[in-house]
């Protein structure tokens, strides 16, 4: 049986022990981060729809997406009656297709490791680059390589009144596989027993950073477990924060001006040198100059902001030194050109 088509009906009962309240609080104070104001979200892999009308009922806007028909009409049926009713489209992660752009996205209890081909992960990443707006803030969580080595070949149980779910995860090479044997009380009083089997691929932090940063995402954070600090060693679960990219980094103009003002300097100097051989004073201003437009040009194709930040701020110091230093010879020039117009005299 396919991966949630018996096990919708028993989802919400299945998972009481999750306290969805205290994500939603969570993924608000991520919301913070983007740069633009967060009104429209998009919910992908929305499962039964427990963060989408959470989210509902605080004001925002939802588009809710998921693969299983069986989730999605779980979802509906908990319609609330507070706030703008969430769009709902069935939808797989890699060919999400939305009407227009989002200005936040998230994708909530690890639905993301249930895409077990990287090219999938890569996929999705790219198309939610494409429908969240500039400056937006996409928000995910994964579990570790470090959860699934302590559930391989361990067995669970999660039980309700009218429910009974046995599972078993196996994990080879970073696949992990979900047995999971559901028994559902009918009406009559007898048990319906289904099998379904899921499965997830494990992910490493470099890998996700580095398709992130392909797909056109930037300042990418890590944090643990619907907390903002960074994500220790055990942790089992590990969010990731990150800004839809914006077109030309501050960082970038910043480099390419102090780039240009070397590079006018050098040319100035030399020019002013007639035919003397050029000395420090025009290579070193030309040479700092081409360095820093290179380095501008590859910040701003690996979305490297904060190294951009770093670097442009070193191009001012040394130029801040360059400067004193400069302004320093010339009131000496200027004042051994004095004393040499006073000896004449």
């Amino acid at each position: 049986m396919s991966s949630y088509q018996a096990l919708a009906g028993a989802y919400d009962a299945l998972t009481e022990d999750v306290d969805y309240q205290r994500r939603a609080d969570y993924l608000e104070k991520l919301f913070r981060r983007s740069r633009i104001p967060v009104h429209t979200v998009l919910d992908l892999a929305c499962g039964t729809g427990s963060i989408t009308w959470l989210l509902t009922e605080r004001g925002y806007e939802l588009i809710a997406v998921d693969a299983s028909e069986e989730m999605l009409s779980a979802a509906r049926d908990k319609e609330c009656g507070q706030g703008v009713p969430p769009v709902f489209l069935h939808q797989s992660m890699p060919q999400l297709d939305l009407y227009g752009t989002v200005d936040a996205a998230v994708c909530c209890l690890d639905s993301l490791n249930y895409l077990t081909r990287p090219r999938d992960v890569r996929r999705t990443l790219e198309r939610l680059r494409l429908f969240i707006a500039p400056g937006g803030v996409l928000i995910f969580d994964v579990n570790t390589p470090e959860k699934f080595r302590r559930m391989d070949g361990q067995v669970f149980l999660d039980e309700t009144e009218d429910s009974y779910c046995v599972w078993r995860p196996e994990v080879h090479r970073g696949l992990c596989t979900y047995y999971m044997d559901l028994f559902r009380r009918l009406p009559g009083g007898s048990w319906q027993r289904s099998l379904e089997i899921h499965e997830e691929r494990c992910y490493t932090v470099e890998e996700l950073t580095q398709w992130l940063r392909e797909a056109g995402f930037t300042a990418i954070r890590t944090h643990g477990d619907a907390v903002l600090r960074p994500p220790r060693p055990d942790e089992q679960r590990i969010y990731f924060s990150c800004i839809r990219r914006e077109g030309m980094h501050q960082g970038f103009w910043g480099l390419t001006v102090l780039a240009l003002v070397l590079l006018g300097h050098g040319a100035y100097v030399w020019h002013t040198a007639g035919r003397s051989r050029p000395g420090w004073g025009v290579w070193l201003p030309l040479g700092l100059g081409v360095i820093f437009f290179a380095a501008g040009i590859a910040g701003q194709l690996w979305a490297a902001e904060e190294a951009m930040i770093h670097v442009m701020g070193l191009g001012l110091l040394l130029c801040g030194f360059w400067g004193n230093g400069a302004l320093r010879r010339c009131s000496k020039n200027e004042q051994e050109e004095n004393e040499y117009d006073g000896s004449d005299r």
